[in-house]
């Protein structure tokens, strides 16, 4: 078992340039699973702006509606008379709008006027605009009854101006969550995809790179042992590398996650289908391990194609954030079928045969990616092997 011993001695090599990518994928799991859980409030609550009033105005009765108005929806902050107290103000942030009204305003807005009033404001502010709002929107009021009744009295369109601007609308959010009810180990066994790529494609290219070297091969052509005899032991000492990083990764996805016996079930089907994306990898492994010729090279090619095919195929984005185009493209890869498969097992209500149907069919289709992958990758080994003799 000589070959055997080498295989994982160079794993054991290689083992800390692994990990890097295991807690990289442990870290991303972490965090998606706890931004999952977190409760997004998307209930609205308003913000009231802080603004001051300068009146050089009489203290009339629809002076001073506007202000009892204008306390109710925003702070009101007493500043002095004076530009550079404005300046200040503003630039401090004690206040994001100053509302100053001329003298003769309640004269000539009675009269059907449209006098101005004077702003100072913080630029580009949103309290800005939504204390801008709060005036234009009172006097826009006012206007309209005075148009409506034009001998009103002041104190009589005030009161109908506050009546008006008390008027609620009550809105109703009915929200319909994608994710609701969404297991966090979900998210691990979809980006699970992503580490077994990783993982798999360093390790296999690394044993590969070493067995292909060209002293290496003539100095086994000449030993004691078949090449059948050789090739198995690879082929074996590769499945249980293959299997081993599967359980850690399980190891860990119980150690992380609340598994329960409600939940269990859900667990091992995720796991068979982890399984499957384990032997996918180490086919894809094996097929790019043949191109890979050197160690400056390796990282590149591993985060290429396992980033490639993750963020193609919905590992990092969910399938149903996918364009209809996407989704035809991903098809064509064995991660978008493998998280298809997560999806329908996560989405499981029972474990009757028709629910269990569109996982089994999922899983059969990436067992057909295994089986497609690791015969091109020998057709080019055998290729490669004949073209050198």
């Amino acid at each position: 078992m000589q070959v055997f011993k080498t295989y994982f001695k160079i794993i054991k090599s290689n083992l800390m340039q692994m990990m890097i990518y295991i807690v990289i994928f442990i870290g991303l799991a972490v965090l998606f699973s706890m931004m999952s859980q977190t409760n997004n409030n998307t209930n609205f609550i308003p913000q009231k702006p802080s603004v001051a009033v300068i009146n050089h105005d009489e203290n009339s009765e629809l002076l001073r509606g506007f202000t009892d108005y204008l306390g109710q929806n925003a702070d009101i902050v007493p500043l002095k008379d004076d530009p550079s107290t404005f300046k200040d103000a503003l630039f401090f942030r004690e206040v994001v709008y100053i509302a100053t009204i001329p003298e003769g305003f309640t004269k000539a807005f009675m009269a059907g006027e449209k006098p101005e009033i004077i702003e100072n404001t913080v630029p580009d502010s949103d309290f800005e605009y939504q204390a801008g709002q709060l005036v234009n929107q009172y006097f826009n009021t006012a206007q309209l009854y005075l148009k409506g009744i034009p001998d009103i009295s002041q104190a009589e369109l005030s009161k109908k101006t506050a009546a008006s601007m008390d008027d609620q609308t009550t809105v109703t959010l009915d929200q319909i969550s994608i994710e609701e009810g969404i297991p966090s180990y979900s998210y691990y066994f979809n980006y699970l995809a992503y580490a077994l790529l990783a993982v798999l494609i360093l390790g296999i290219s690394s044993i590969m790179m070493v067995f292909n070297n060209q002293d290496i091969k003539r100095r086994n052509s000449c030993a004691p042992m078949r090449l059948k005899n050789f090739n198995a032991q690879l082929a074996i000492a590769s499945t249980i590398f293959g299997i081993i990083v599967w359980s850690f990764m399980l190891l860990v996805a119980f150690v992380l996650y609340d598994i329960t016996p409600e939940n269990l079930p859900l667990v091992l089907l995720c796991s068979v289908n982890a399984l499957l994306m384990t032997f996918t990898a180490l086919g894809i492994a094996f097929l790019t391990g043949q191109f890979i010729k050197s160690y400056n090279i390796q990282s590149a090619v591993a985060n290429v194609v396992s980033l490639g095919l993750c963020f193609l195929s919905g590992v990092f984005v969910p399938q149903y954030l996918l364009g209809d185009s996407v989704k035809a493209i991903a098809s064509f890869t064995p991660t978008y079928w493998y998280i298809k498969a997560n999806n329908a097992i996560i989405g499981l209500k029972s474990f009757s045969k028709e629910a269990l149907s569109p996982v089994f069919a999922d899983m059969l289709v990436l067992t057909g990616f295994i089986i497609a992958i690791f015969a091109v990758g020998l057709m080019i080994s055998r290729y490669r092997q004949l073209s050198r003799n």
